[in-house]
Protein backbone atom coordinates (compact mmCIF):
# COMPACT_ATOMS: atom_id res chain seq x y z
CA UNK A 1 0.00 0.00 0.00
CA UNK A 2 1.08 3.32 -0.77
CA UNK A 3 0.21 6.55 1.45
CA UNK A 4 0.68 9.73 -0.27
CA UNK A 5 0.72 12.96 2.80
CA UNK A 6 1.99 16.41 2.33
CA UNK A 7 5.21 17.96 2.46
CA UNK A 8 6.89 16.55 4.96
CA UNK A 9 8.34 20.43 6.36
CA UNK A 10 5.15 21.90 5.97
CA UNK A 11 3.17 20.02 8.71
CA UNK A 12 3.15 17.76 11.34
CA UNK A 13 1.40 15.11 9.98
CA UNK A 14 3.54 13.91 7.78
CA UNK A 15 6.78 13.26 10.07
CA UNK A 16 3.72 11.63 12.01
CA UNK A 17 2.95 9.48 9.13
CA UNK A 18 6.34 8.45 8.91
CA UNK A 19 6.95 7.05 12.43
CA UNK A 20 3.48 4.49 11.26
CA UNK A 21 4.62 3.29 7.75
CA UNK A 22 7.48 0.76 6.70
CA UNK A 23 9.41 3.53 4.69
CA UNK A 24 9.32 7.12 3.20
CA UNK A 25 9.98 7.52 -0.05
CA UNK A 26 11.28 11.57 -0.84
CA UNK A 27 9.78 13.12 -3.88
CA UNK A 28 11.20 16.32 -5.14
CA UNK A 29 10.43 18.58 -8.18
CA UNK A 30 13.50 18.38 -10.62
CA UNK A 31 14.65 21.65 -11.29
CA UNK A 32 12.67 23.42 -8.72
CA UNK A 33 12.91 22.12 -5.53
CA UNK A 34 16.52 23.83 -3.70
CA UNK A 35 18.36 20.99 -2.58
CA UNK A 36 18.91 22.63 1.03
CA UNK A 37 14.80 22.16 1.11
CA UNK A 38 15.11 18.47 0.18
CA UNK A 39 18.15 18.09 2.70
CA UNK A 40 15.66 19.56 5.47
CA UNK A 41 12.76 17.06 4.35
CA UNK A 42 15.23 14.32 5.00
CA UNK A 43 16.43 15.76 8.33
CA UNK A 44 13.01 15.79 9.60
CA UNK A 45 12.46 12.28 8.10
CA UNK A 46 15.53 10.76 10.19
CA UNK A 47 14.85 12.83 13.25
CA UNK A 48 11.21 11.28 13.81
CA UNK A 49 13.37 7.79 13.28
CA UNK A 50 11.69 7.29 9.69
CA UNK A 51 13.30 4.45 7.24
CA UNK A 52 13.61 6.23 4.24
CA UNK A 53 13.72 4.06 0.99
CA UNK A 54 15.30 6.51 -1.17
CA UNK A 55 14.32 9.70 -3.40
CA UNK A 56 12.47 10.14 -6.49
CA UNK A 57 12.51 13.64 -9.07
CA UNK A 58 9.55 14.35 -10.56
CA UNK A 59 9.01 16.55 -13.97
CA UNK A 60 12.85 16.31 -14.53
CA UNK A 61 13.64 17.76 -17.63
CA UNK A 62 16.58 14.79 -19.25
CA UNK A 63 17.04 16.69 -21.89
CA UNK A 64 18.79 19.71 -20.15
CA UNK A 65 21.89 17.65 -18.75
CA UNK A 66 21.37 17.87 -15.46
CA UNK A 67 20.58 14.95 -14.22
CA UNK A 68 22.74 11.48 -13.93
CA UNK A 69 23.71 8.62 -12.19
CA UNK A 70 26.33 8.63 -9.81
CA UNK A 71 26.80 5.72 -7.17
CA UNK A 72 28.47 8.06 -5.02
CA UNK A 73 26.89 10.26 -2.68
CA UNK A 74 28.65 12.51 0.08
CA UNK A 75 26.97 14.11 3.47
CA UNK A 76 28.31 17.72 1.61
CA UNK A 77 25.88 16.60 -1.54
Amino acid sequence: MVIDSPPLLNVADSRILATLVDGVLLVVVGGVTPRDLAQRAQASARDVGAHILGAAINFADLSSGHYYYSPYVTKEE
